[in-house]
């Protein structure tokens, strides 16, 4: 398996998160808002939108470390 690609993480991002959660990661992470600005838009608290990135990284992470032992590319505690 070679090193993952971007685009295999917004895959994975599509398939795993909730909807609201890959808007957020997205708008955090792609179109560089702030995580006020977002929740300026959304209406709700900047901590509301800090959890909801914070779990998006999570799960993805979680993925990711996942594929890589399956591939064994790397070992991951």
């Amino acid at each position: 398996m070679e090193i993952m690609s971007a685009q295999r993480i917004l895959r994975i991002a599509r398939e795993e998160l909730s909807d609201i959660q890959l808007r957020r990661f997205l708008s955090h992470y792609i179109d560089g808002k702030k995580e006020e600005d977002i929740a300026k838009e959304e209406g709700v608290c900047q901590s509301t939108i800090s959890r909801s990135i914070s779990g998006a990284d999570n799960k993805i992470k979680k993925i990711i470390r996942k594929l890589c032992i399956k591939h064994g590319i790397f070992d991951v505690i």
